[in-house]
């Protein structure tokens, strides 16, 4: 059975719906789930301007590809609002 892909997702992300996740499973597999210095400084920072706006559904997306790529670390240091301890992790590996 195919799920509708406006359905909200059921996993821990509770903004993303069954096509975010499909879409950004898509595209870190294309990247062989890995992401360079410059995306994930864009990320962080499409991730800081979400969390100004308070679109969480955008701050999940990025939160949910980060993760799948294995940047925990980075990403729990996002959802704290702690940008630039995240930059200096992200360049410190």
């Amino acid at each position: 059975m195919e799920r509708d892909k406006n359905e909200i997702w059921s996993g821990a992300y509770k903004a993303l719906t069954v096509g975010d996740v499909l879409r950004i499973d898509r595209l870190n597999a294309r990247n062989n789930w890995g992401i360079s210095y410059a995306t994930a400084e864009r990320l962080f920072s499409e991730h800081r301007q979400a969390y100004k706006c308070g679109d969480i559904r955008k701050m999940e997306q990025v939160e949910y590809r980060l993760t799948d790529c294995n940047f925990h670390k980075e990403c729990a240091l996002l959802r704290a609002g702690k940008y630039n301890e995240a930059l200096t992790e992200l360049h410190r590996n």
